[in-house]
């Protein structure tokens, strides 16, 4: 193995004293920047069963940079067993009852992560044990979500847990070990939803039909009610959960021998119930095969495909404010002479409804097409190469000016970026792959990034994560420039300043069991904590909640001793 940089201290003379640095294993310990700083410190995953994460609304770090012992804590088990409760004269005592059981907990600091964990309960088992940390008074209830198992196979038949019983949400405190517990899925009583989907006045068989709806106000659409399979009558017969809050979205998605077909919907269906809803198709004409050529300019000026670009042909009838809507969408990859093959409908009132899609490979300096109109009258023909991305150039240097090589550059939208777009333009964004690079010998990167989407111009974070950030010996620390705002013109190329990573603070501690035992294996995450929601009051589409994540500044893993050696920006 090649030898390390030399130590940088003998003694603790060699160190900044006055701001309390001090010397041990070569390394200058301490001064750390300003806070405040939050941490989660995880165990390693097969010690899942004894120990559990812990989240640390402060971290207390002293100016010679030892953080003293982080233990973990012990978790607590929640043991319960499902228990079906089908509708009056539903035998439901043979009912083999699986389901997924995802328990969540917002986190103590704001911008956290939180706590998460999802487990599967096999049809038929029943018996099930959470493993979580301990619910103190003064901490939120976890918020279980149970979803029935076997909601996307339709060999379940009408008689399946999915098709009788609706997903089920509630609050749970775990103060302490308990088992012994009863989770009654389903209910006596429940809200009826039935109907018809039709096509030519015909029942459409082949169909998933659900109801989407809130589990609270202003909170994002999900799954709702049980979920049917149409045959060939068309008919269905939905059950809704009791807790849904406002009017829910019956939405039919085509499968198997109906794959293809554009999904139907109806919305503003009041939660008290429903029958004789009507979904019928609307004329397509005639299905047909499309050819869609991809192409770029390339650095000499010269035209050529563009291999493994995401097409995307949508379209519709109708939108969410009316009584009853459809929508389509169909997606192909090109291949390797830039030719995407999708099948579409040629019924000139649907057809006109087109919009074309287009989401170049990860690394392209080619840009996104973002739902162009899409005329069935000119395939065949050429279409113009996609347009040139913004190329984002710069160098990183270290806190000396020196280039520094290994730094990892990646490139994504920011929030803002985001959240001043409609949801539609917002989930394409989100979808295009981030740019990301390496630093040579010269420092130097170049990442590329589309410059607007619907008449948005972009703002992007730069994460700079030095490839060896981990090694306190040689480590700059990583560093987040957030909303660098592209200039608003035609510029291709936009030299970003350098990026200087700022000296690096270096920081240890020991994570421990809560008896003090070290543990190997472990993760310690820090984060600063500004609490600044200044953006939510400055974009046009943020989410209710509006959640700024906190920044990690450090991680590491511990060693053999428990020990965490790790950077922090100054």
């Amino acid at each position: 193995m090649p030898e390390g940089p030399p130590a940088r201290c003998a003694t603790s003379d060699d160190c900044d004293r006055s701001h309390g640095e001090v010397c041990e294993e070569g390394v200058c310990w301490g001064n750390p920047p300003a806070g405040p700083f939050a941490a989660v410190v995880s165990p390693p995953s097969e010690r899942g069963n004894e120990l559990i994460s812990r989240e640390l609304l402060e971290l207390l770090i002293p100016d010679h940079g030892w953080i003293g012992d982080v233990a973990l804590e012990e978790p607590v088990t929640y043991g319960a067993r499902l228990s079906a409760l089908c509708p009056a004269l539903t035998d439901c005592s043979n009912l083999a009852v699986g389901a997924t059981i995802t328990l969540t907990r917002p986190s103590l600091f704001p911008g956290g992560p939180g706590f998460r964990t999802e487990i599967e309960v096999a049809p038929g088992t029943d018996q099930f044990k959470l493993t979580v940390p301990r619910t103190r008074p003064s901490d939120t209830a976890y918020t279980v979500s149970l979803v029935p198992a076997g909601r996307n196979d339709p060999s379940q038949g009408p008689n399946s847990a999915a098709a009788l019983l609706p997903p089920k949400r509630f609050e749970l405190r775990v103060p302490d070990t308990t088992t012994g517990k009863v989770i009654e899925v389903g209910a006596e009583k429940l809200a009826i939803l039935e109907g018809t989907l039709t096509m030519a006045s015909q029942g459409l068989k082949d169909y998933r039909v659900v109801a989407l709806g809130r589990w609270e106000e202003r909170a994002s659409l999900t799954e709702v009610s049980t979920v049917a399979y149409t045959s060939s009558t068309g008919r269905f017969t939905l059950r809704l959960s009791a807790d849904v809050v406002g009017a829910v979205e019956i939405v039919a998605k085509p499968f198997g021998d109906s794959s293809g077909l554009p999904t139907l919907h109806i919305a503003n269906v009041p939660n008290s119930g429903a029958t004789g809803r009507a979904l019928a198709m609307p004329p397509l004409g005639n299905r047909i095969e499309v050819a869609i050529p991809v192409t770029r300019i390339n650095g000499s000026g010269a035209l050529g495909p563009v291999e493994g670009a995401r097409v995307i042909v949508t379209g519709g009838l109708g939108n969410a404010q009316s009584p009853s809507f459809t929508t389509f969408s169909t997606e192909a990859t090109t291949g390797s002479d830039g030719v995407a093959r999708l099948k579409l409908f040629d019924n000139a009132a649907f057809a006109d409804t087109y919009r074309l899609s287009i989401v170049p490979p990860a690394g392209s300096e080619s840009g996104v097409v973002f739902e162009e109109p899409f005329d069935l009258a000119k395939v065949g023909q050429p279409r113009p190469p996609l347009p040139a991305r913004t190329a984002l150039r710069g160098m990183v240097r270290d806190a000396g000016g020196a280039p520094l090589a290994g730094v990892g550059v990646t490139v994504r939208p920011s929030l803002r970026f985001q959240w001043s777009l409609p949801d539609g333009p917002q989930a394409f964004l989100t979808s295009i792959p981030a740019g990301t690079t390496v630093t040579p010998d010269t420092g130097e990167y170049v990442v590329w990034v589309d410059p607007l989407l619907a008449s948005t111009f972009g703002t992007y974070d730069l994460f700079f994560e030095p490839r060896q950030a981990a090694d306190t010996k040689i480590a700059a620390p990583a560093l987040l420039r957030t909303d660098y705002e592209l200039p608003r013109d035609s510029a291709t190329v936009v030299t970003v300043p350098d990026i200087v990573l700022p000296e690096p603070a270096f920081i240890h501690g020991r994570i421990t069991t809560p008896g003090g035992v070290p543990v190997e294996g472990a993760e310690l995450k820090v984060f600063r904590v500004v609490g600044d929601a200044s953006l939510c009051t400055q974009v046009s589409n943020a989410p209710a909640s509006c959640p700024i994540p906190a920044t990690v500044l450090g991680r590491a893993p511990s060693d053999n001793n428990g020990t965490v050696r790790f950077t922090l920006p100054r």
